[in-house]
């Protein structure tokens, strides 16, 4: 429909200062009938600056996400009320400081670009967070079981010093530095999803909702799985290592070495350097498991090789810790 077709449609409306927003709400006299004329549009032709505001008005009212591009000063309200407004290049700067993302080009090609950009970076924030919450849930468990009990932890300060460089720095550059792939291949998965999941019924990514939450149930599932798995490696080897691998056990609850000899104090050194290995390997290998947080896409190896700097991460964590050793 026409632009004159798609006001006369949607009826009389007003504008409302919102001192919260600093800005115009605009109001529908009906809003039913907004809803159906923007439920059944498809196209609006030779739409001026008020009918673009009027659309996106009209579903920004429902709760519902709208992106709006735009170049010229006329645009500024509806960049503004949009969910998203995203300037092409060559707009103005009136236009451009009502937007919330400029593109550099004028190509619409980069705003799809952009925003498969962000959906893949949400994804990767939330593969860091599986991963380090899963460190961080299964390292403090351990000390502070470990220092219950035995009345001191089995990490020293370099080691857990350590752990945070992994956990912080390095896994952060190789999980959330995964590029976006292109095609169904690389953004979608199973359309059979019961509710679509994290791909709509072409097959494709779905967009990401406000309501969604940033750490899923299958997140959860992963994070609680692998802290259990590694917490009880993790305890099995500090209560029975010493009398799994040495022929003179040493007792692990003694909190200082005052009570053991020098060599059951040797031990307890080197079981407590065996548990920090075992833990920092576990941790190595729970970053690959950690390149997929979604159900339908178990698969962590899917496109790794597209990745490279993940695995050169990865490779400058066992050589760091080979060298530290």
């Amino acid at each position: 429909m026409t632009g004159a077709v798609f006001r006369n449609a949607v009826g009389g409306y007003r504008e409302e200062w919102n001192a919260e927003k600093q800005a115009y709400d605009i109001i529908f006299d009906n809003e039913k009938v907004a809803h159906q004329v923007k439920k059944k549009l498809r196209v609006i032709a030779r739409a001026t600056a008020d009918d673009k505001k009027l659309l996106v008005a009209s579903i920004v009212n429902e709760g519902g996400m709208v992106l709006m591009s735009g170049k010229g000063i006329a645009d500024g309200p509806a960049l503004r009320m949009a969910s998203v407004g995203i300037c092409m290049g060559g707009g103005c700067a009136v236009a451009k400081e009502n937007s919330d993302l400029v593109i550099l080009d004028d190509k619409f090609q980069s705003i799809y670009s952009a925003l498969m950009w962000g959906r893949t970076i949400f994804h990767n924030v939330r593969k860091f967070m599986q991963f380090q919450l899963t460190v961080n849930i299964s390292l403090l468990s351990t000390i502070l079981i470990s220092a219950a009990f035995c009345g001191r932890p089995p990490f020293t300060v370099l080691e857990l010093l350590w752990c945070n460089l992994v956990m912080d720095i390095l896994g952060s550059i190789a999980l959330c530095t995964e590029p976006y792939v292109e095609g169904k291949a690389g953004l979608g998965g199973d359309p059979k999803d019961a509710k679509g999941g994290d791909k709509d019924d072409q097959g494709t990514r779905r967009r990401i909702s406000r309501k969604d939450p940033l750490i899923d149930h299958v997140m959860w599932r992963n994070i609680v799985c692998q802290s259990v798995y590694q917490l009880t490696v993790m305890l099995v080897l500090i209560f029975a290592g010493p009398f799994m691998y040495y022929e003179t056990p040493y007792n692990p609850l003694y909190a200082a070495d005052l009570g053991l000899s020098e060599e059951e104090a040797l031990h307890r050194r080197q079981n407590n350097t065996f548990v920090f290995n075992t833990f920092m390997f576990m941790s190595y290998m729970n970053m690959i498991n950690s390149r997929s947080v979604r159900e339908s896409d178990p698969n962590v190896l899917k496109n790794a090789h597209r990745h490279l700097l993940f695995w050169l991460m990865l490779a400058i964590m066992i050589i760091l810790h080979g060298a530290m050793l």
